[in-house]
Order: structure tokens, then C-alpha cells, then sequence
């Protein structure tokens, strides 16, 4: 319980692994409050400042997080995802209870960026639909889609609240998706991506954009933000005799805002 006062290992990094143990541990469950600091310095018998730090560490690591004016918790596990554009079935593949939340469900202008992708003529209207994807009721992700106005006619909002897009995509506009080009980069969260992801803003997050083809067609781009400190990408690599099968990839730089996609250029 207590720390080595002797030890050549400094006292904030004995009190990280005490602490990190009582979460791994699951002493401290998720999304629980911890003890507050007076507590916590009077029982490893450490100063704030050595406690702070350590307590900062354990931040960056994703183990625990702070809510201002309520204390600091223990944070949830990382969720993993294979693939961004089917988070909700990987969700359930891990026991959780995914859902999504219809923040907008409507057409209209596109701006030059969507409409030059999805190949739209100038003042061609657009569907654009944005959802919050809730694991266990906490968001994980903010997706915005979108359409060409005459692709899907009659989206249903109580619909997009509990089936996956790409199944409403097959079954109700028999839309099947033949190729998809995905890119993904770390960014910082904009204060409205903060805001419905419950998360600080400037928070890292990951930024995926999609494009999506049926029959060499792009019928649908998609920009998801997802939260950086309750998830992570899986990649599977496969080996044939001395060559590697990886997909093509590139880097790019990203500039965007999901609230602002709405207006015409």
C-alpha cells in the first residue's frame, strides 16, 4: 500500500502503478469516481503536486478522466474497430448496446467539396443525415452522410435511430456497395464535435472520411469523428509466401468542420 520512500524510482511513478493496479484491478470500476486528492495524498502520504502528476499521467493514458466540478473518474474500456464504416456491429460483437441518435435528417445545398465527390451538378440538392452512434448510452461517434438528393427518397428518422445505414442502404434502396475508399487521420475535436461527444474540446479524436461507389458510382461520402480515448483500429495483415497483401494508402491533411458541411460555396 504505501511507497518505497528509499527506492530510486520516483514516488510518482510508484503512485502511477498503485494507481493504474486499482483500475486494472477493477477496484475502481469504470466510469466511477475515484477518491478525491486530500484523500488520495493523506493515503500514499504525497504532496498535491506529486499527485497531480501523476494523476495527469494516468490522463494521458486514457485510464481516467475529469469532469469539472465533479472529480475524476475512471475511464471505460477501449473499444476496438476493425472497420470505421461498421463500428455499430463491432459494438455488438464486444456485448455492448449500440444505438444511434438523429441529430439532423434533411436536404440540403451542397458545397463544392460534396458535390464535386458524389459528382453533382451545381445547386444539385444533397440528404444529409447526422447521427450520434451510443455504445451503452455513451457517445463513441459523430457521423455525417451524405447523398445525392434523388439516391434516397424518404430516409426514416425512427428508422436511422436503431439499423445500420449500410443495411437500410440494401434493403430499402437496393443500393449495394461495391467499393469504398477510406482514409482516417488523429485531429482535435471542434467545440460542437466536443459537445456531443461529452469530451473537452481539442480533444484527439479520429477522423475518417469515406467514400462509397455502386458499380464505379460514388453515391455517398461520409465524414465520422470518433473518440480517441475510448477507441482503437485493429488492422489484420495477411502473409502469401514472401509478399504482403496491405491496401493502398496515402497521407492527408485534413481541414473540415461536420457543422459546417451544411452550406453552399
Amino acid at each position: 500500500m504505501s511507497l518505497v520512500r528509499t527506492s530510486f524510482i520516483p514516488l510518482y511513478h510508484q503512485l502511477i502503478e498503485k494507481l493504474r493496479q486499482k483500475i486494472e484491478s477493477r477496484e475502481w470500476l469504470p466510469y466511477s469516481l475515484i477518491p478525491s486528492e486530500r484523500q488520495l495524498s493523506e493515503k500514499y502520504q504525497v504532496s498535491r503536486d506529486t499527485l497531480r502528476k501523476a494523476l495527469s499521467k494516468l490522463k494521458e493514458e486514457g485510464l481516467l478522466y475529469r469532469k469539472r466540478g465533479k472529480g475524476t473518474f475512471v475511464a471505460g474500456p477501449r473499444l476496438t474497430f476493425h472497420k470505421f464504416d461498421a463500428i455499430a456491429k463491432d459494438l455488438q460483437e464486444q456485448g455492448l448496446d449500440s444505438s444511434f441518435r438523429v441529430l439532423q435528417n434533411e436536404k440540403t445545398m451542397s458545397d463544392y467539396y460534396v458535390r464535386t465527390i458524389l459528382q453533382l451538378a451545381e445547386g444539385e440538392m444533397v440528404h444529409k443525415v447526422m447521427r450520434l452512434l451510443l455504445a451503452d448510452g455513451r457517445p463513441i461517434a459523430l457521423a455525417a452522410d451524405y447523398f445525392g438528393e434523388k439516391t434516397v427518397p424518404g430516409l426514416d428518422e425512427e428508422e436511422l435511430e436503431k439499423v445500420a445505414l449500410w443495411d437500410t442502404l440494401v434493403r430499402k434502396y437496393n443500393i449495394h456497395i461495391t467499393r469504398v475508399e477510406e482514409t482516417f487521420a488523429p485531429v482535435l475535436a471542434d467545440e460542437f464535435e466536443a459537445k456531443q461527444l461529452d469530451i473537452p474540446c481539442n480533444s484527439p479524436v479520429f477522423l475518417v472520411r469515406r467514400i462509397n461507389y455502386s458499380e464505379r458510382i460514388p453515391f455517398e461520402f461520409g465524414e465520422t469523428v470518433v473518440r480517441g480515448d475510448k477507441c482503437c483500429y485493429s488492422v489484420e495483415l495477411s502473409y502469401e509466401g514472401m509478399e504482403t497483401r496491405l491496401p493502398q494508402g496515402h497521407f492527408t491533411l485534413y481541414v473540415r468542420s461536420l457543422q459546417d458541411r451544411s452550406t453552399s460555396s
